[in-house]
């Protein structure tokens, strides 16, 4: 298990939800860092075989440090940084792109169309 080293700066502690359980964060600190202290030492496994992932290159390259952030599923936890109250669950398999119906009225006539929303690209995208 990960222990945090003191810092020399005295920060702000907040308190961050992990699976429901509160756990206590620094400010400035990135998730991935908090979820490599508390166990259990991982933040997802994979769609298809089920294996266990654990944050790796701390850097956004890998993407094994993927988890559920605030109910977007997918974040990189590396690079986010915690904020007082929020929510991270340990992401279970594959997540589904959020697709909504919406009717499109085109020449004169209704047409049936999709509103995709893509999640976990910083802020959502609308296509």
């Amino acid at each position: 298990m990960f222990r945090k080293l003191q810092d020399a700066e005295a920060r702000r502690t907040l308190t961050i939800y992990v699976d429901g359980k509160s756990v206590s964060a620094s400010e400035g600190e990135t998730i991935a860092g908090v979820l490599l202290r508390h166990a259990p030492l991982l933040t997802r496994n994979t769609p298809v075989s089920g294996a266990l992932r654990a944050p790796y290159c701390m850097m956004g390259v890998c993407f094994e440090c993927l988890a559920v952030v605030d109910g977007v599923p997918s974040c990189q936890t590396c690079l986010t940084i915690v904020s007082d109250g929020m929510c991270v669950e340990r992401q279970d398999g594959r997540r589904e792109v959020c697709v909504r119906s919406v009717g499109v009225a085109r020449r004169d006539r209704r047409e049936d169309a999709h509103e995709v929303v893509l999640h976990g690209t910083g802020q959502d995208v609308t296509r």
